[in-house]
């Protein structure tokens, strides 16, 4: 078990999501920045998209009940385990009692925090993701409070030693600012101002942004566009041209359908650059074609495959930690 002693602005759990359900009007949900989430598991030995903390924009701490491992990924942060400087992106080993305090962040917005045997909460329609607005999935619906206590899953092997040959192997972490995308169905009713300042412009990241979507302050000119349309289909990573020239880049908890017009389509290999970065900080659009963005696509996971084959031959020699 783990508790929550500080929980920072906005915390939950959360999974690889529960697709599946937009024909009942239920969006996917799980990791916004699912790339991170999986990373974070991979390297402790579990499952990809096991349920782990999904830890935004502030610093707090939590306690370990039994000695476990775990992993940071996502966001790079300060973090101490009793009082010990701690890496992300590196098998880290808590004792019994330990305390891990996350301090500030110094790049991102979005930290996962992955425990060997991941989090043991009850799955709604299959996924332990936890969905603010029904209200469910995670702990009872909502984000993590002070004294909340997780149970953990069971270890399904021992977790893996650290291993500097493998670690090396990782990809660099992207705190960049460029997001590729694919144009939609809405390009084309854009004046040409319009579309230049689309892929030509720094947007800024408004503090509004949240799990639905992070929100881009632009201005981008709205003449002659019909606002009025029916609604359509959309996903996480569309963008979505509000009336007031602005524009919204969905994510996991988006709504499943959208009349706003959707000049394009965030890849999904950068959407993890969208969940990342802070309000204040710009994001460009660079455009790619269907054929870039999956190979991008399957280059990412190519990257997990290859770690995780790394990763789980070091089952046999575990870390000098009480309790393991």
């Amino acid at each position: 078990m783990i508790e929550i002693l500080k929980p920072p602005p906005f915390a939950t759990i959360q999974d690889g999501g529960r697709p599946g359900w937009r024909g009942e009007g239920l969006p996917p949900g799980g990791a916004i920045d699912p790339w991170s989430l999986r990373l974070a598991n991979t390297i402790v030995g579990n499952e990809p998209e096991t349920p782990a903390l999904e830890w935004l924009l502030g610093g707090g701490s939590l306690r370990f009940d039994r000695a476990s491992a775990f992993c940071l990924a996502g966001a790079r942060v300060e973090a101490w385990l009793d009082g010990v400087p701690v890496e992300d992106r590196q098998i880290c080993y808590a004792p019994a009692g330990g305390v891990l305090n996350v301090g500030g962040f110094l790049s991102g917005r979005t930290l996962y925090i992955a425990i060997e045997g991941g989090l043991s909460v009850q799955r709604v329609l299959g996924s332990a993701a936890t969905y603010l607005p029904g209200r469910f999935g995670g702990l009872h619906g909502r984000k993590l409070l002070a004294h909340d206590q997780i149970a953990l899953g069971q270890r399904r092997w021992p977790p893996p030693k650290f291993n500097a040959t493998w670690i090396e192997k990782l990809p660099q972490p992207r705190d960049v600012a460029t997001a590729r995308f694919m144009f939609g169905p809405g390009w084309e009713d854009l004046s040409a101002i319009a579309r230049t300042r689309i892929v030509g412009h720094a947007f800024r990241v408004s503090p509004d942004s949240d799990r639905v979507g992070v929100r881009l302050i632009g201005k981008i000119p709205c003449d002659g566009i019909n606002f009025a349309a029916p609604s359509e289909p959309v996903i996480p990573g569309t963008i979505e041209l509000t009336s007031d020239g602005n524009l919204i880049v969905l994510l996991a908890d988006g709504p499943t359908t959208g009349g706003y017009p959707k000049p394009g389509v965030v890849i999904a290999a950068d959407l993890p650059v969208v969940a990342q970065r802070k309000p204040g900080a710009t994001l460009r659009f660079v455009e790619v074609t269907p054929t870039e963005a999956l190979t991008a696509a399957a280059q990412a996971r190519s990257q997990l495959a290859a770690l995780a084959a790394l990763v789980r031959p070091e089952r046999s020699r575990l870390p000098d930690v009480a309790g393991f």
